[in-house]
């Protein structure tokens, strides 16, 4: 409670009386699943862009450092980055990159996967509008996946259209395509990415029962690989375990999420999956490249350039001289 307190007066210094309202709204009026929480959500950070609109590169650090201080607990140094989560904060400033907008399009991001390493580790695309309003559901198959293409955490994966609510659907896409992502964490390759909605055909297995496998990439080589599984979509919960490329369980973990009280199996395509990583990463300091196995299949997950936003709070396993080991990879 004190904490939200504090963090309601720190946005009446900083944001304003109107989106100070909203954010007070969004703590103690709203559910979890309230379609009014993802209004005001919106709404809040909608006040918080038209802020950082008007701020110019140094004013945005200072936030950034600001932040980075409040969950890391030690001092951003931008002159002189070391650690791993220090270097992502130094990219988002100094290598927010054109490219890097394109590949984080969940929309565009296909044709790249396409021309590098084929049409096959793409899921299947079923349609791809501008507006809610343009999308004719009676031309959808039963089951499908409907997703904004200019962030993460704004899908919704639909196993029987017939069984959702229309207007409810609506009104969540609505304000999900209103929300500006970049600004919740500060990450501007997300800024440009023209908002779209796509719908892509639904794979079971994808539905939070199956293993994340993220390659952690610098200058074009996989490092290791962060696997995330057991996966409540809804809830935000699951388990992880760090492995190296050959599969060698590592002694730690970023800490998002508590780790696998068993041995992940290695993944029968972990060779194909090494080669298509490499292949993707080669243009970049660091890229994390996240992919699955349906089925004897490799399919392409994202690209992710900024991964937690750069923000690892230390604890348990994951520690400041881990950091430090990361930062001297890029």
């Amino acid at each position: 409670m004190l904490k939200s307190i504090y963090s309601l007066f720190g946005d009446l210094k900083k944001y304003g009386l109107k989106a100070t309202y909203k954010h007070a709204f969004l703590i103690y009026f709203t559910k979890m699943h309230d379609l009014r929480k993802e209004k005001y959500i919106t709404l809040y950070w909608l006040d918080v862009e038209k802020k950082y609109n008007k701020f110019n590169t140094d004013q945005i650090k200072n936030i950034l450092k600001k932040k980075y201080e409040d969950l890391i607990g030690y001092s951003l140094n931008y002159e002189n980055p070391k650690t791993f989560t220090e270097k992502i904060q130094y990219m988002k400033i100094y290598d927010s990159t054109r490219q890097k907008t394109v590949l984080a399009d969940k929309y565009k991001v296909r044709n790249w996967i396409e021309d590098k390493v084929g049409k096959e580790h793409l899921i299947p695309l079923i349609g791809v509008w501008d507006r809610f309003d343009d999308i004719d559901f009676s031309q959808l198959p039963n089951s499908f996946c409907l997703k904004t293409n200019h962030g993460s955490g704004m899908n919704m994966i639909v196993k029987n259209k017939n069984e959702i609510d229309l207007k409810e659907v609506k009104t969540l896409f609505d304000w999900w395509m209103k929300r500006p992502f970049w600004v919740y964490t500060i990450e501007p390759h997300y800024k440009e990415i023209p908002r779209r909605i796509i719908a892509e055909e639904y794979i079971e297995e994808l539905d939070g029962g199956l293993y994340d496998y993220k390659f952690h990439c610098f200058h074009g080589k996989p490092v290791f690989i962060q696997c995330i599984g057991d996966r409540n979509l809804e809830k935000h919960t699951g388990y992880q375990k760090n492995y190296d490329i050959d599969w060698n369980e590592l002694d730690w973990i970023f800490e998002d999420y508590p780790s696998f009280p068993y041995s992940v199996p290695k993944p029968n395509c972990l060779s194909e999956m090494l080669f298509i990583a490499e292949r993707l990463s080669s243009e970049f300091d660091y890229v994390r490249v996240d992919l699955y196995e349906v089925r004897g299949k490799v399919y392409f997950g994202e690209m992710t350039f900024t991964p937690g936003s750069g923000n690892y709070p230390y604890k348990g396993t994951w520690t400041r001289e881990k950091d430090e080991v990361l930062g001297k990879l890029i």
